[in-house]
């Protein structure tokens, strides 16, 4: 089972709903309610990130109506952007592969994420002073 499934079927597990959505314009929308409606995802390891993120959206009731203050959308992203990132990518694994000298296209394939995920993540430890010298 990859990691993307896991997390789908953890989603469905807490009562989520989880719908393919093709003409959704966006990778995935979220309800408080627990809906959440997939659009274009390319790859297992995009499925994984987005999943991730949309169950913090639902943990910790991140949510915002189009009409938000733009401050307010931000925050509740980032909430949930910081706390996805940090389960998908964990900072003891993510240094482990970095000491090892491996390139970035292995790291996310080795942790089933995307390239993008694997840079966002060692921006945010490095951000929080977790990264050391």
């Amino acid at each position: 089972m990859t990691k993307a499934e896991k997390i789908r079927q953890e989603l469905v597990d807490s009562g989520a709903t989880i719908l393919d959505c093709p003409n959704l314009n966006c990778k995935s929308i979220v309800s408080p309610d627990g809906f959440i409606g997939t659009g274009k995802i390319n790859s297992q390891a995009e499925e994984h990130s987005v999943l991730a993120h949309d169950k913090w959206h639902l943990k910790l009731g991140a949510f915002y109506t189009i009409a938000s203050p733009f401050v307010l959308r931000e925050q509740m992203e980032y909430k949930v952007k910081k706390r996805a990132l940090m389960e998908i990518v964990p900072l003891k694994q993510l240094k482990e592969l970095l000491l090892a000298d491996i390139c970035l296209a292995e790291i996310a394939e080795i942790l089933e994420v995307t390239e993008n995920d694997i840079l966002q993540a060692y921006l945010l430890y490095r951000d929080l002073g977790l990264m050391g010298s």
